[in-house]
């Protein structure tokens, strides 16, 4: 990569970090009270600190292997004294202070301001403002010291060029392109959005690299209007006319007023140009050099005096060192240089315009290709599905006589604790209302009894497994509440019928997300501690169908698991090794890289991994009861995977029912 790209590329990435960690702030920020501002920030200064030094520490991580690109890209090989340490650049404000009460310096300012009868709104704007200025400029300082660092470590860099991204000050574009030794500190101020370019001269050869825009080419890319936001309207007049920038810039410096006459004595000693210019040199007490005796008019001044007299107004700012032919062709040439580039940058986007056009043909070309193998796919897929679902009836069929059972719960619970009420209403009452739920796998209906009661009645589709759906809702059940969760209970009392409590108060995630009022409510759940222990049910079970309609909050906001028919599936087998490749969703990917299906460090402790196996254990005689002992061997199994990765620092399961 060429050196300018790898220094755009740099500075890219240093002005991110700044950028996320000015976010991170605000996020901190948002949870002020404006009645304790105070009170509220203090907790989070830490946090605060925090982020600051990592984003500091991982600006100085940057700058060495940048350096060492950057010398690769003058072809020269990289030779450092010394190792860079990052970590020596974070923790510390760049005037070494400390920067938990560097951040609190802006709620103090909020609190003056509210004492001072600002709104609460206005105060903690101001405040804001400070902070994310704190966070994105101690972040870039990190960066560019461990940049001067990084240079000063490899002798074959002399000199540093300074580069001015726009939009900038006018004290920064007159610095653009400046060269300093490497020993010269970097200036800025705060939010200053400079950059420094280490350079490697070679005798004979010069720089390979081509140098950074100048002030005039900076200058000549503005729109008028950026250049009178910039420089004043009299300065940027001054500038178009042919003015030296750096004249207009540092006769601000020394701006007063004298016979009604607005004037500078910036520039007017014997060292300055204007001084030169002007003459009539002496040297007052106190002074260390000669200054012009004649005052030297503000370019502001000039275009009053001259009024709508152009020639006279060329004439003053010659007379008063800002304008010369230097100054006039150093513009010319970055005009031209300006335009060169812009005419370069046209040809290359219609080129690229040209480029995307054929690339988009290419993809057009590939889709419709695509489509037609799409095409054939689903239809083979429909003839394949067709094979499946009339091998399925017959295997239906036949599995229904293998399996007849007695009715009532026998077959399927080896008791009925917790299930007596529900198990009562099933087999006494008689069902007064049906109201039709649907379902996947399953007929949902809500049945309402003739004492008024209420239960979720599932019964599996003709054509599907029936004893699959039912004995999956049981077992995930039993896996859910061992858990901790509160999943409803469910009472079997034939091979593919199931009863389950119904929640009366429930809402699901699939209805909550169309409420306002709730939708917030919702999003956080899979976050929470209590959607951690649910991602795990669902790894645990192989359930692939946790959509938003298969959980629900009820009005206590606890987090309520349903429909389970999905779960564990007829593949798995006897000694199946456990895979996370078919169970996705929010909850699922604390365990999991949702791109990979690997495993991955999940927030389980050593602790949760145990428990959960006794519970699971505990299990074993319900599981085996209803011939599906192999199902449990799978959940521990995955248990066993998932707990080579648990890195969890606080306890979800253990000790918690």
């Amino acid at each position: 990569m060429a050196a300018e790209d790898l220094a755009a590329a740099h500075y890219q990435a240093q002005a991110e970090l700044g950028r996320q960690a000015a976010i991170a702030g605000q996020e901190l920020w948002q949870r002020i009270d404006p009645k304790a501002v105070l009170p509220t920030w203090r907790p989070l200064v830490a946090k605060a600190a925090a982020v600051l030094a990592a984003a500091q520490y991982a600006a100085a991580a940057r700058a060495q292997p940048y350096v060492a690109n950057l010398a690769q890209s003058m072809g020269v090989q990289p030779s450092p004294a010394a190792a860079l340490d990052p970590a020596a650049f974070a923790g510390r404000a760049a005037n070494g202070g400390d920067l938990a009460s560097m951040l609190l310096m802006p709620a103090v300012q909020t609190v003056a301001l509210l004492a001072g009868g600002a709104d609460d709104r206005t105060a903690l704007r101001a405040g804001l403002a400070a902070l994310t200025r704190m966070m994105a400029t101690e972040t870039a300082d990190a960066g560019r010291v461990a940049t001067s660092v990084a240079m000063t470590a490899d002798r074959q860099f002399v000199t540093y060029v300074r580069v001015v991204h726009s939009p900038a000050c006018a004290r920064c574009i007159i610095l653009a392109g400046r060269e300093y030794t490497w020993s010269t500190g970097f200036q800025r101020h705060p939010r200053c959005d400079c950059t420094m370019v280490p350079r490697v001269h070679r005798p004979g050869r010069g720089y390979d690299t081509p140098a950074p825009a100048s002030p005039d080419e900076l200058v000549a890319r503005m729109s008028p209007e950026e250049q009178d936001r910039i420089f004043g309207k009299a300065g940027a007049k001054a500038i178009r006319e042919g003015a030296d920038i750096g004249q207009v810039v540092n006769a601000r410096r020394g701006m007063t007023t004298a016979g009604g006459k607005s004037i500078t004595t910036e520039g007017t000693t014997s060292r300055g140009h204007a001084g030169r210019l002007l003459g009539q040199l002496s040297k007052q007490a106190g002074d260390r050099y000669r200054r012009s005796q004649i005052p030297r008019l503000t370019p502001e001044q000039i275009y009053r005096e001259a009024g709508d007299d152009r020639d006279e107004a060329i004439r003053l700012l010659q007379r008063f060192g800002y304008l010369d032919k230097g100054s006039t062709a150093r513009r010319a040439r970055a005009v031209a240089k300006v335009d060169q580039a812009a005419a370069a940058e046209r040809e290359a986007l219609r080129a690229e315009q040209a480029r995307q056009a054929d690339v988009e043909r290419a993809r057009r070309a590939i889709d419709e290709v695509r489509r037609k193998a799409e095409e054939a796919r689903q239809a083979a897929e429909q003839a394949a599905l067709r094979q499946a679902e009339e091998r399925a009836r017959r295997e239906a069929a036949e599995q229904a006589r293998r399996d007849a059972v007695p009715v009532g719960a026998r077959p399927y619970h080896r008791s009925l604790d917790g299930l007596e009420d529900l198990a009562r209403r099933v087999e006494t009452q008689k069902v007064t209302e049906t109201r039709r739920l649907g379902g996947a796998s399953a007929q949902t209906e809500l049945v309402t009894f003739a004492d008024g009661s209420k239960a979720i009645r599932k019964a599996a589709r003709v054509g599907l497994a029936e004893s699959q759906d039912a004995a999956a809702e049981h077992a995930a059940q039993l896996i859910a509440r061992k858990l901790g969760l509160k999943a409803p209970r469910v009472y079997r009392n034939d091979a593919g019928t199931i009863w389950m409590e119904y929640v009366q108060d429930g809402v699901t995630a699939e209805e909550g997300g169309l409420l306002q009022r709730l939708r917030d409510r919702f999003t956080r759940v899979p976050g929470s501690d209590r959607g951690k222990v649910l991602g795990l049910l669902d790894l645990l079970t192989n359930n692939v169908d946790r959509n938003a309609g298969n959980w629900m909050l009820d009005k206590a906001g606890d987090l309520i698991p349903i429909d389970h028919g999905m779960a564990y599936g007829e593949f798995i087998e006897q000694g199946m090794e456990p895979t996370l490749e078919w169970v996705h969703s929010d909850f699922a990917a604390h365990y999991k890289d949702p791109d990979t299906d690997k495993p991955k460090a999940n927030p389980l402790t050593k602790a949760d991994v145990a428990e959960v196996r006794r519970r699971l254990e505990e299990l074993r005689p319900d599981f085996e009861h209803i011939g599906r002992g192999h199902w449990l061997d799978y959940s521990l199994r995955m248990l066993d995977l998932l707990g080579r990765y648990a890195k969890g620092s606080r306890d979800l399961i253990a000790g918690v029912r």
